[in-house]
């Protein structure tokens, strides 16, 4: 795919620590950790974000007209207080899971979306 500028394509990173925790549980969970933070990787996490939608990591493309919805996830302690957080966006039935704690390029990629396609993922 060609370079495009960054107002246009943002290309996204998997955060160094999510690829050792799966050598981690490969060996706590006997493999079976790691083969789900691998398909969730690979599945649900986007790869490309531009104007006219989301390449999953696993290739499929799917456009910002066909987005059908969002939820919300919040992540909370046993006190109550949010200690992480994400949005699942649908598409029909295809989810891109939008981590801004598992990505190098954090919360950018939540403003990148906002701005290309106006929908607001505050995960509050």
């Amino acid at each position: 795919m060609p370079e495009n500028h960054e107002s246009e394509t943002l290309q996204i990173h998997i955060a160094w620590w999510y690829w050792v925790a799966m050598l981690v549980c490969l060996v706590v969970t006997l493999g079976v950790g790691t083969i789900i933070m691998w398909w969730t990787a690979r599945y649900r996490y986007p790869w490309i974000i531009d104007a006219d939608g989301i390449v999953k990591r696993n290739g499929k493309r799917l456009f910002w007209k066909d987005l059908s919805g969002g939820q919300k996830v919040r992540v909370e302690n046993h006190s109550g207080n949010r200690i992480s957080g994400s949005v699942d966006l649908h598409f029909g039935n295809e989810i891109v899971k939008i981590n801004p704690y598992v990505f190098t390029e954090g919360f950018r990629v939540m403003e990148f979306i906002h701005k290309v396609s106006g929908k607001n993922l505050a995960i509050g």
